[in-house]
């Protein structure tokens, strides 16, 4: 398929907004946090938060191979799976 300037178009069906669905809101995607807000919001490092994902223990949402992103809430539902109860 060809515009008429004989630049190539894109094809409707391999479009990016088809690929991913329907895009996220702009209220979704300030709900998202980085790994390093993730990693000082859990008093960890980097490395062990990247640790925590390729374990799978906390839930991401990648956005690309590189790109990471969190929801607290969900982040803090996986944590407290861990959590100890105490003995009486």
């Amino acid at each position: 398929m060809r515009n008429p300037k004989g630049a190539r178009a894109i094809s409707p069906r391999f479009s990016p907004a088809l690929l991913r669905g329907q895009s996220p809101s702009f209220d979704e995607i300030e709900g998202l946090l980085t790994i390093v807000q993730i990693a000082e919001k859990l008093n960890l490092t980097r490395r062990g938060v990247e640790g925590m994902v390729a374990r799978r223990l906390i839930p991401v949402v990648k956005l690309s191979r590189r790109c990471l992103r969190f929801r607290w809430s969900e982040v803090e539902t996986a944590i407290n799976r861990y959590r100890v109860k105490e003995i009486c």
